[in-house]
């Protein structure tokens, strides 16, 4: 197990993106074979730069990974990026990271999001509050942003193939009812899809690669929820902030989960010109859990 810079402990042995020793020792024990997937802790990177980069001259792979990192990090320490919960949850070294390499995209997406969902089940709600998962998928700036869309809900298509557990009671399953909210491994997850092609939606570019952000659902019930005051004023505040951050514009689709002219899927990637208008959910959910057993008698990646 590596040595972290916050209290939240790695929650397995993963594959080392940062160059670090088993003690994180730069230069100790360098880059274990590429066979594992690359989910790691914020504190990790923070470590590692610390310590320099006995690889950053010589691996094309680790460049990636540091300039998806950076990238990102460089956004959010914007002193008018609007979700004050990625802030904080920057500021604490919490967040969890998942590098989807171009090659093993459907391995590397399913697998570290089983890693996480792990985690989200075994801690409790105090403990990963501001724990989101940022998954950087490489090379995956695309000709524009229709494409880099297109891309991201394949993506999420790919986990939905390959989730082997039942739907979760009283979620609906259909994307054009406003209780229908994305569930894998039997948890309720929002995505916030973020890609290098956005201009006018600026608070949805987080660097050059395409960004997911996935919470669990109860995150924002816990801390914003739209039954509280508190948490309508939260909302209110961080949607203010989210149409100074876009010059002005405030994007028509966001809204609260359950409100009968709110759709959550919309939610999930936000439309601006040259990108994917959608007008049902690009995503095809299955409704048979049975024959969803049945295609997943051979995995799909």
């Amino acid at each position: 197990m590596m040595t972290l810079t916050h209290s939240i402990p790695p929650l397995y042995p993963f594959f080392n993106p940062v160059g670090l020793g088993e003690h994180g020792v730069a230069g100790k024990k360098l880059f274990k074979p590429w066979n594992k997937v690359m989910l790691t802790d914020a504190g990790q990177v923070v470590l590692y730069r610390g310590n320099g980069c006995p690889a950053r001259a010589g691996s094309r792979h680790d460049n990636w990974m540091l300039d998806a990192v950076e990238g990102f990090e460089s956004t959010l320490d914007e002193a008018d990026f609007p979700c004050l919960f990625g802030k904080k949850a920057h500021k604490q070294n919490s967040i969890k990271f998942l590098f989807v390499r171009e090659n093993c995209i459907q391995r590397d997406l399913i697998e570290g999001v089983t890693q996480y969902l792990n985690f989200v089940k075994s801690t409790e709600l105090k403990h990963r509050l501001y724990s989101p998962l940022v998954i950087f998928f490489q090379n995956s700036f695309k000709e524009n942003l229709k494409a880099e869309h297109e891309f991201s809900w394949q993506a999420i298509q790919y986990l939905h193939d390959n989730d082997a557990y039942a739907w979760p009671e009283g979620v609906a399953q259909s994307p054009d009812s406003p209780q229908f909210t994305f569930c894998f491994h039997g948890v309720q997850l929002f995505i916030n899809i973020s890609c290098p092609s956005h201009l006018k939606m600026q608070s949805r570019n987080l660097g050059k690669q395409v960004t997911f952000v996935i919470n669990p659902r109860e995150n924002f019930d816990h801390v914003a929820g739209a039954d509280t005051i508190s948490g309508i004023k939260i909302r209110e505040k961080i949607r203010g902030r989210v149409k100074q951050f876009n010059d002005g514009l405030s994007p028509p689709t966001l809204g609260f989960y359950g409100d009968d002219d709110s759709l959550e899927w919309r939610q999930y990637q936000l439309e601006e010109p040259g990108g994917l208008y959608a007008s049902v959910c690009p995503l095809k959910i299955r409704s048979n859990w049975i024959d969803k057993q049945v295609a997943l008698w051979k995995p799909q990646y």
